[in-house]
């Protein structure tokens, strides 16, 4: 039976072309460690709920590096906020390493987990704190599985953002649609849906100003 790098290894060499993504072996490399490493510390903190190859391949890196196909991201700032276990954020700054990445994850065990990994590549700046503790400001802020932030809508994350910078929200088709009935005043692109999904897209949008 094959190792576990070698599967998800496997796994991503798979999927990403499903998700407009080359998987060069470079790629591939910093992924592969970097879910081998979230696999391995799963057992004892809970960072996500299925933690086999094809999921973590697909619905966790696939869905964050779809981005790639609406914004470009060739050295461009990026806020993760709520990172978790590091999906979009994380993800993104792997595929694409000349982001200049912010995790923000408030929970110690999770944060700790983003500082491991971002210490053994080398990449991306980690903070414990809460978002609106963030001072951190960025030309694209990503949010994903946060949909008990709904109340809040976007406006929670517009002061992260600078002058011209875009929210990319994960969502559910119908959370996209409340929040662009109940904040017209933003500039909202239409939702894309993730390849395979029919409900779960990504929209992205500007504040007011």
């Amino acid at each position: 039976m094959p190792s576990v790098p070698a599967q998800i290894r496997a796994a991503l060499a798979a999927a990403l072309p499903d998700y407009g993504l080359d998987p060069t072996p470079e790629r591939l490399d910093r992924l592969t460690a970097y879910l081998q490493r979230l696999v391995e510390w799963n057992q004892r903190v809970r960072l996500v709920g299925q933690a086999d190859a094809a999921t973590l391949a697909r619905r966790h890196v696939g869905e964050s590096v779809y981005l790639a196909q609406l914004l470009p991201l060739a050295g461009e700032t990026l806020l993760d906020a709520g990172s978790g276990a590091g999906f979009p954020g994380l993800a993104l700054q792997l595929a694409f390493p000349s982001l200049k990445t912010t995790l923000v994850e408030s929970k110690a065990k999770k944060a700790a987990f983003l500082t491991t990994v971002c210490r053994e590549q080398g990449l991306g700046q980690v903070l414990c704190q809460r978002l609106e503790a963030t001072s951190v400001r960025a030309e694209i802020v990503t949010v994903r599985a946060l949909e008990e932030l709904a109340e809040g809508g976007p406006e929670r994350f517009a002061h992260l953002l600078i002058s011209g910078g875009k929210l990319a929200a994960w969502i559910s088709l119908d959370l996209a649609a409340t929040w662009r009935q109940r904040w017209p005043q933003w500039r909202w692109q239409p939702p894309v849906l993730l390849p395979g999904t029919r409900q779960r897209a990504i929209v992205l949008a500007q504040p007011p100003g």
